[in-house]
């Protein structure tokens, strides 16, 4: 209960009848509420606190400047890395959410291993889980992460996707991590990805993974036939980290640089006095021209280039590449919704990428790809005179919510150097709104008790970025009840009366 400090609640002076010298109307709408007093100094009054505030709809204070101050919770790192994705879910089934931060990178170290963490929930907020955290050091250079339930328990798993590296998978074994990602098939396939996005494609009520990657169009287009690689090392002596470009040449067996000569001198200015040719330059290997000077250098390679869809097979992935027109220019982020309303999941996806060197090419193929699923895991790229999204700029975090309340996803995209772009979905077909949902597995049923695809509210959607809470639920057939799973376990079915309606869900 909120009131005025000086004159109080108006119900207060709503009188006759009294009770007293007080409203009886005041002290029946008010009845059984209580206060309480709590010293802020005292640790277990803090938790007291927080406790309170779990359940909260709105926290009003006067406190003086900095009493009230956000807790800050230190990330260890031995390595400094930088903190980038952030997801939230419940991974030990508490009741309380947990963080999971991704480590993007080592700021001056570039494809050093970045370490991440993971934050506890409880009744106090959250706290470091240094064991577990322990489990992400040195993991990689995370660009996405996304809890997902890829299996049968309750409890949602773990997905990065790195750079210079694979898609890694977290099994979640009573809230406790391990690295399984080469048990789901992924070791195999490092790339330079991007984002991931989860979604129910081909409707058997698993959740698959789709991951964006730097596309079949970009300067490492020939990525089985010379493979991309990353040498990273301190190479010209000097103190300072170098990340050096190469490609292996399959056909002769050789590690050769990607740069021109040019391009290299600027770096190492002792290459020109060692090939005064380019001809000299262009028939050494990489080992050859920084003789000596790589020992200790370690290798990164992105063999797998392509975007894929990875279809959850019960403990594997089926990767299947997307459409050709979605290899075009790299994927920088991906959400998921269903856009024309007819039950089956579709996906945006941002595109471009204009940070190039001089010898290289933009990547601007991309205008914003709109791909239709089919619910059986395949997809239909509908481009821009289709979909009226035209983007030519870098697009990057990209979200779906129905901004004017009308039963169909609309869609926000943000641009590097550009402003956000926000499309209406005007011919999609109006969905079941679903309110209230956050952690929630849905899956609608049909009159003929026929189930479409699950959906997954996460607190991610990709790359920095969140869809709306509110769900919209695309149908193949009248939708006769939505099925819940909390992520307690605990599963039941809401009854749909009338589809056009909002369907408000709790998990009490």
């Amino acid at each position: 209960k909120v009131e005025h400090p000086v004159g109080g609640d108006d119900t207060r002076a709503f009188a006759p009848p009294y009770q007293g010298d007080q409203s009886a109307y005041f002290l029946s709408v008010n009845r059984n509420k209580k206060s309480v007093t709590l010293n802020l100094k005292d640790d277990a009054a803090k938790d007291v606190l927080w406790e309170l505030i779990d359940n909260a709809d709105i926290i009003v204070e006067n406190f003086r400047p900095g009493a009230a101050k956000p807790k800050v919770i230190k990330l260890p790192s031995a390595n400094h890395s930088d903190a980038g994705s952030i997801a939230v879910a419940d991974v030990d089934g508490d009741g309380h959410p947990d963080v999971f931060v991704a480590g993007q990178g080592i700021p001056g170290k570039f494809s050093q291993p970045a370490s991440s963490w993971l934050l506890r929930g409880g009744p106090g907020g959250v706290k470091l889980d240094a064991e577990q955290s322990a489990v992400f050091a040195n993991i990689g250079l995370v660009t996405a992460a996304v809890f997902v339930n890829l299996d049968d328990d309750i409890l949602p798993e773990l997905a990065l996707a790195t750079e210079w590296g694979p898609i890694r998978i977290f099994k979640n074994s009573g809230g406790k991590f391990t690295n399984a990602t080469k048990a789901w098939g992924l070791d195999s396939q490092p790339g330079i990805w991007q984002t991931l996005a989860i979604g129910d494609f081909d409707n058997d009520g698993r959740f698959d993974l789709l991951a964006g990657n730097w596309g079949l169009n970009s300067p490492y287009k020939h990525g089985e036939k010379r493979v991309p690689y990353l040498v990273h090392s301190d190479i010209g002596g000097d103190g300072f980290y170098d990340a050096l470009e190469a490609r292996f040449d399959v056909a002769s067996q050789r590690l050769l640089p990607r740069h021109q000569l040019v391009t290299l001198e600027l770096l190492f200015p002792f290459l020109r006095e060692t090939f005064p040719t380019h001809r000299g330059y262009a028939a050494a290997t990489l080992q050859q021209i920084f003789a000596g000077q790589l020992t200790g250098a370690k290798l990164l390679k992105a063999s797998h280039l392509a975007s894929v869809l990875l279809l959850n097979r019960a403990g594997t992935f089926e990767a299947r590449p997307l459409p050709v027109e979605a290899q075009l220019t790299p994927v920088n982020g991906a959400t998921v919704a269903d856009f024309d309303g007819d039950g089956n999941e579709d996906v945006f996806l941002s595109q471009n990428f204009f940070a190039v060197r001089v010898e290289d090419y933009r990547m601007d193929a991309g205008e914003g790809m709109l791909l239709l699923g089919d619910g059986a895991g395949g997809f239909a790229s509908v481009f821009g005179h289709r979909s009226g999204i035209k983007i030519f700029g870098e697009q990057r975090g990209c979200a779906v919510g129905d901004l004017n309340d009308d039963g169909r996803p609309d869609l926000l995209i943000a641009q590097s150097k550009g402003r956000p772009k926000l499309y209406l979905n005007a011919l999609g077909q109006p969905g079941l709104r679903v309110r209230g949902s956050q952690g929630a597995v849905l899956r609608p049923v049909y009159d003929d008790g026929t189930k479409g695809a699950a959906r997954f509210v996460s607190s991610s959607s990709g790359r920095y970025s969140r869809n709306s809470d509110t769900q919209i639920l695309g149908a193949a057939g009248r939708i006769r009840s939505v099925e819940v799973t909390w992520p307690n376990g605990m599963k039941r079915g809401e009854k749909v009366t009338d589809p056009a309606r909002l369907l408000e869900l709790s998990a009490e």
